[in-house]
């Protein structure tokens, strides 16, 4: 008796082992969907699928505000360049006739220096002789990339003339008869690039506009 209820018992296992073997998707693996690490560019992604689904959120950008809204924006496809209103863009040489005014300069540097002995420790973007000048202070160095604007200063430093076309945003000030604009932010200055302007932003100040963006 005992021995009949083994058998049936092992018979039924048999089958069942058969059944779970032979179903389609019965004797798979059960897929489970992976978790998404979570780095800026997974929230990013997460965050433009949003942004398509839904008409809430930025839809570039462009609707983020600048220091300077009237003067440039960031550029609906790239949060490190800038779109300009060109009717607030002047030549370097014009600058002393809009003191006091939110303006956009516009210029290729004469010499750009590090003057690390002084107080303050700051940058200058020199244009003409003595006729504008951009003044980056040490304690706003955080907001730029400093690798690039270190390498301005090589570059100046030796024989070959800087050419690149720089553009500085901000209120014009005359300082020692000279005007300038004092720069505090990465974005009020960017260089042209093929038709564009990428601004010499840093890394971390990008990736707070892109988290601004998709807040």
């Amino acid at each position: 008796m005992v021995f009949q209820r083994v058998k049936r018992s092992l018979a039924a296992l048999v089958l069942v082992f058969a059944v779970i073997t032979f179903l389609p998707g019965c004797g798979s693996t059960p897929s489970y969907d992976q978790p998404v690490e979570d780095t800026p560019q997974s929230r990013f992604s997460e965050a433009e699928r949003a942004s398509s689904e839904s008409a809430s959120g930025y839809d570039s950008y462009s609707d983020i505000p600048t220091p300077y809204p009237n003067l440039y924006q960031h550029d609906a496809e790239s949060g490190w360049e800038n779109t300009y209103n060109e009717g607030r863009v002047i030549s370097y040489s014009d600058a002393s006739a809009y003191v006091g005014q939110e303006v956009t300069v516009e210029g290729v540097p004469s010499s750009i220096v590090y003057a690390g002995s002084s107080n303050g420790s700051p940058y200058f973007i020199n244009m003409g002789d003595g006729a504008f000048a951009a003044v980056i202070w040490s304690q706003d160095l955080a907001s730029f990339d400093q690798y690039e604007l270190h390498n301005y200063v090589e570059w100046s430093k030796s024989d070959q003339p800087i050419t690149v076309t720089f553009r500085i945003s901000g209120t014009v000030e005359m300082y020692d008869g000279r005007p300038q604009i004092t720069v505090r932010d990465g974005s009020q200055v960017a260089t042209l690039f093929e038709g564009s302007w990428p601004t010499l932003m840093s890394d971390s100040s990008i990736e707070a506009l892109m988290n601004q963006r998709y807040r």
